[in-house]
């Protein structure tokens, strides 16, 4: 070996010892942020960007929240002194890793750019190098992203299980089948909610009319007067639409199944959407994939087991509502309130033996004389705070609102929720315009357009009816 080749090697020998330590290095300064189990409980007082606050024994953490005894928590939900204080409380003095992971935590919070600076003086103290503080900066960008996904995805995933309402629907408005398609199209829609039925562990005897098919698990002949009350609420609905500017294309005939065990309901829940049964005590709307020229989304009615008749047949015609509402004009949703209590003031008014609408209004009634107000619902949807954190409370609010729109001008209602071409995106989200679409409309500009008032306006009158009426 000559004495260049042999300095060579010694250099070779030496970068290939060195390489695992560069890519470790590397990967440490790249990764995510790993998580962290304390040694110890660490008792905090935590305050919250909502004004609570709140003493919680922190047990771990990561990029994306800490953990302890009062649950679990993303640093956005915290104002960013109290992130601050919570990480130099969790953080072991010396350890560089950890000061640079807590660092880049707080160099990404949304409000946190008054702390910035106290954070790199602290990480500075902390022995942090300056390099590491770069490299903190640089993260900061990613974990953002990384926020923004997750959030996403949990919404997505919240949404999902929460209702079938909260999907994202067309905008393009129906076109009319032929006899032929219709035909071909329903027996579609049975064979896809058979498959669901079996799913769930269930068969079902069948009762057909012009544009509903009836599922129940027996042969009980009163269900041929349930399919017959059902094709008279679809007449009822297709005419006031239609009188109010809207027609109704039913694409195929809608399947409402009736269910008469709650073991059988949480399992055709779950088959249907993965969702939560006790969600849905009355009915539940799902919307199944039908292939063809075009693909489209067949409404198929889910009813909760239900001793009492009426109340059976109120909640079937909730979820034929929201059936004929799907098929009327675009099959773009409107807000959720609307979605939601327009469905119900239907139901009632076809079966007003069933005596819910008292019920569906003592929940309201009180939040609306306690001081609570209609508007909060107007812009928010399903994933907002009003569905998320009282969902029964947002219901009744959505009720007995569109119930006073609905006694005040029946006709001027429909025309705002389906009369006049579609929303402007689901849930007041601006999508982008599909081929054919018709203009997208604002949720205020049609409210105006239609009733010559704002909805703030709307919500004053109805609060102060409300305030002294049932």
């Amino acid at each position: 070996m000559t004495l260049y080749s042999s300095k060579f090697m010694r250099s070779f020998r030496s970068a290939i010892l060195a390489l695992p330590a560069v890519l470790a290095m590397y990967a440490s300064a790249s990764a995510d942020i790993q998580r962290r189990e304390l040694a110890t409980e660490v008792p905090l007082s935590l305050g919250f960007a909502s004004g609570k606050d709140l003493r919680c024994a922190v047990t771990a953490w990561d990029e994306f929240g800490l953990e302890g005894s009062c649950g679990s928590f993303r640093w956005q939900e915290l104002k960013a002194g109290s992130a601050f204080g919570a990480l130099k409380a969790i953080t072991p003095a010396g350890d560089a890793a950890a000061v640079r992971d807590a660092l880049t935590v707080l160099l990404a919070l949304p409000d946190g750019t008054q702390i910035a600076r106290l954070a790199v003086d602290w990480a500075k103290r902390q022995g942090l190098a300056a390099a590491d503080i770069d490299l903190a900066r640089a993260e900061a960008q990613r974990i953002v992203d990384r926020w923004s996904e997750r959030a996403r995805a949990e919404t997505a995933e919240f949404l999902s299980r929460a209702t079938p309402e909260s999907g994202v629907f067309a905008q393009v408005p129906w076109t009319a089948p032929t006899d032929e398609v219709f035909k071909r199209r329903s027996d579609a829609v049975v064979e896809a909610t058979r498959a669901l039925l079996a799913r769930a562990g269930g068969s079902a005897t069948l009762h057909e009319t012009e544009h509903v098919v009836v599922f129940v698990e027996s042969d009980d002949e009163i269900y041929r007067r349930e399919a017959a009350a059902l094709e008279a609420v679809f007449a009822e609905w297709s005419g006031r639409l239609a009188r109010s500017g809207a027609g109704v294309v039913p694409q195929a005939r809608i399947p409402v199944v009736f269910v008469s065990e709650r073991d059988r309901w949480r399992q055709l829940v779950v088959a249907a959407f993965g969702g939560d049964a006790e969600a849905h005590p009355e009915s539940v709307t799902v919307y199944l994939p039908i292939a063809g020229s075009p693909a489209f989304e067949a409404p198929v009615v889910l009813v909760a087991p239900e001793g009492d008749r009426n109340r059976a047949r109120y909640a079937a015609f909730v979820g034929l509502s929201r059936a004929i509402l799907h098929y009327t004009d675009a099959p773009a949703r409107p807000p959720a309130f609307l979605n939601e209590g327009l469905a119900r003031v239907m139901a009632d008014v076809s079966a007003p033996r069933a005596g819910m609408d008292a019920g569906l209004r003592a929940p309201a009634l009180r939040a609306i004389r306690g001081g609570g107000s209609f508007v909060p619902l107007f812009a928010a949807g399903y994933a907002d705070e009003p569905w998320r954190s009282d969902r029964a409370l947002a219901q009744s609010l959505s009720y007995i609102f569109v119930r006073w729109l609905w006694d005040n001008d029946p006709d001027g209602l429909l025309r705002l929720a389906k009369g006049t071409g579609p929303w402007q995106g689901h849930d007041g989200k601006q999508p982008a315009a599909q081929g054919g679409a018709q203009p997208l409309e604002p949720f205020a500009t049609r409210f105006s357009r239609v009733f010559r008032m704002t909805p703030q306006v709307a919500s004053d009158r109805a609060r102060a009816w409300f305030r002294t009426n049932d």
